[in-house]
């Protein structure tokens, strides 16, 4: 009882949090800045915001990039009397400061309040040897919308409007208004919340007569043509930014088609009735229904369908033995496993059976073979806390995988195994085209919306770079996957919402693309083939397919069933013990002892070691933006 209040007052204290904040908002009304270029070139501001508060709220803030706070200094904090637009009875406020965001405390609740910023930051203004120049942002990305913005900055006194050159770097719908004598001034009607200004005025540099002089890289007249050319790029962005949005619907329509038909196709395709009997499956060796049912891609387990195909011709004996003493002190390994035993002439086997003979068998006489399925086996538990044993294992996973990859390539080089899959050389026509255009696009949205010209570069040299490897990555659907996903990451960085929305539409239906054409193409036989495998898979999963018959066919079916990895539910239909059902079918009493899993499993042994002391370090996230707010 005492728990469930417990839980109830701590729930009803979340519900009434989430209720009063839900309650609470504030909207900035109008923004007035003046700043003034003193002749050391420290930029002293004076910023005025009328806040229209709904709820209780202790103040206001006003935060900063983390380059202008570490040149900020003198800040105060004043409430002005209503109405009232300059500071000569302001009423100073209580003022902390955290990281770059300063807290002014007056306490709101549902009123209107005028509060005003004080604060110079140092070497704001440069001079050069032929100009001087001020570069700033008051807001680099603002934190909260502002319903009207003026911005006036006052130069020195000597400057006349003549010889000011004054720029503005915005993606928003500012402008600058008026260029007087001395002043330069910005306005905007609505400032988004997001939305970045930044001001560039040229004016003489004698006007900064206590200003140290800086060597000067470039000419006034290179910098101001480059300023220009910029100021060409944000009046066209708007434009240009529309323009990329047409590209990628069209380029969506036509991939969005192209998943359409794909969809089709394989639907169609699997609408083919046509399928093998169970009785024609079960005429198949073993090794043809693991190539067709992992489409020719062998794994280490594979090797058991190449050891039963050997017992189901009558090639090898096997029978159960005690496992190797290594496996008896482990309580999660089987104390017993199945040994293969074969004699005869190596010369007269096909080259897979051949090599399985002679890589994985030891030979025990002049022409006899002996392998042990535990010999496939990893580290045990007991050996995996003694890493310095680990490297025999390591240097045996690196054999085991060679064994497989040799194996593999023989099989396929088989007549019946020969024709049945290739690779998909179509998949990587598209992924390079798909990978080719979408980077197209991305550099294109990149120019369009005026990213800065370094971080331009940077995404030219690598997806460049990363565009060059899929030339030999492209085939595998994952290295097409990421490197979209990279690109759509990229694409966030831009300021323009809706073409991230429509890029990142474009790249989901390119992946979706991609995840529907298969990686390697089967021919007829082989579709036929393995639709009927997948079925018969199916049936031996959930079906009794073993009363009612002989020993030998109901051991040659579960033959199938541990070739196709579904041998524990095969065998529930059995009401006979491991060791009877031995007696009867070594491959039944293989299946019903659960010795199969062992060897494979023991591999993921020392991986999950390897990570059992990982941990997350992740921490808290920066803020995202400055400007004025409340809390």
């Amino acid at each position: 009882m005492k728990h469930s209040f417990f839980f109830f007052m701590i729930i009803a204290f979340f519900l009434v949090t989430g209720f009063s904040e839900a309650g609470k908002s504030f909207s900035i009304e109008r923004a007035d800045i003046r700043a003034t270029v003193k002749e050391n070139g420290d930029l002293s501001v004076e910023e005025v915001y009328r806040y229209d508060f709904k709820g209780s709220f202790e103040g206001a803030t006003r935060s900063f990039s983390e380059e202008t706070a570490s040149r900020l200094k003198n800040f105060k904090a004043y409430l002005l009397p209503d109405h009232q637009r300059k500071g000569d009875q302001a009423i100073p406020l209580k003022t902390k400061k955290e990281d770059g965001t300063y807290f002014a405390y007056s306490a709101s609740k549902d009123e209107t309040k005028h509060v005003m910023f004080r604060y110079v930051i140092e070497d704001a203004a440069q001079k050069f040897e032929d100009t001087s120049i001020l570069i700033h942002s008051f807001y680099e990305k603002a934190n909260t919308d502002f319903g009207r913005v003026k911005i006036e900055v006052r130069l020195p006194e000597s400057v006349r409007a003549r010889d000011i050159h004054a720029f503005l770097r915005e993606k928003g719908n500012g402008k600058i208004t008026k260029v007087n004598d001395s002043s330069v001034t910005y306005e905007t009607g609505l400032y988004r919340a997001g939305t970045g200004s930044e001001l560039r005025i040229y004016f003489p540099q004698s006007a900064l007569k206590e200003a140290v002089r800086h060597p000067s890289y470039q000419t006034k007249d290179e910098l101001l043509k480059e300023e220009r050319d910029e100021a060409k790029r944000y009046a066209e962005r708007d434009e240009r930014i529309a323009g990329a949005e047409r590209m990628i619907l069209i380029f969506s329509g036509i991939v969005g088609f192209m998943v359409i038909m794909a969809v089709t196709l394989s639907f169609l395709k699997k609408r083919r009735r046509v399928m093998l009997s169970f009785e024609e499956l079960e005429s198949f060796d073993p090794v043809l229904v693991a190539f067709l049912y992992k489409k020719g891609r062998f794994t280490d387990r594979d090797l058991l369908a190449g050891m039963l195909s050997l017992y189901q011709r009558g090639l090898v004996t096997m029978r159960k033995v005690q496992a190797e003493e290594r496996f008896l002190d482990d309580p999660k390994a089987p104390d017993d496993t199945y040994q293969f035993e074969f004699s005869g002439s190596k010369a007269d086997l096909p080259k897979s059976d051949q090599l399985l003979i002679e890589k994985l068998f030891e030979q025990t006489g002049s022409d006899t073979y002996m392998f042990r399925l535990d010999s496939l086996s990893g580290p045990t538990e007991e050996e995996c806390k003694h890493k310095e044993q680990l490297g025999k294992y390591e240097r045996k996973r690196i054999i085991l995988q060679n064994v497989v990859q040799k194996w593999t390539e023989s099989v396929r080089q088989a007549p019946e195994f020969r024709e049945l899959f290739q690779e998909n050389r179509w998949l990587r026509m598209l992924s390079l085209s798909l990978l080719s255009v979408h980077t197209g696009l991305l550099l294109f949205i990149l120019y369009a919306d005026v990213v800065h010209q370094a971080g331009f570069m940077a995404a030219c040299v690598i997806f460049g770079f990363a565009l060059s490897a899929g030339i030999v990555l492209a085939k595998s659907k994952l290295y097409t996957t990421l490197f979209l996903a990279g690109l759509f990451l990229a694409s966030v960085f831009t300021d323009s919402v809706h073409t991230i929305l429509y890029y990142g539409i474009c790249v989901g239906l390119s992946i979706l693309l991609i995840a529907f054409i298969p990686a390697v193409k089967e021919n007829r036989y082989a579709s036929i083939c393995r639709r009927s495998i997948l079925s018969w898979r199916n049936h031996l999963r959930k079906e009794d397919l073993f009363s009612g018959r002989s020993l030998s066919q109901n051991e040659k079916t579960m033959i199938y069933a541990i070739v196709l990895e579904v041998e524990d539910e095969s065998t529930v239909w059995f009401n006979q013990s491991a060791n009877r059902l031995d007696y009867a079918s070594p491959v039944l009493g293989m299946a019903a002892a659960g010795c199969l899993h062992y060897p494979f499993y023991s591999w993921q042994l020392p991986a999950s070691q390897q990570h059992a002391g990982a941990y997350d370090a992740g921490g808290p996230g920066a803020g995202g933006g400055d400007g004025a707010g409340a809390f």
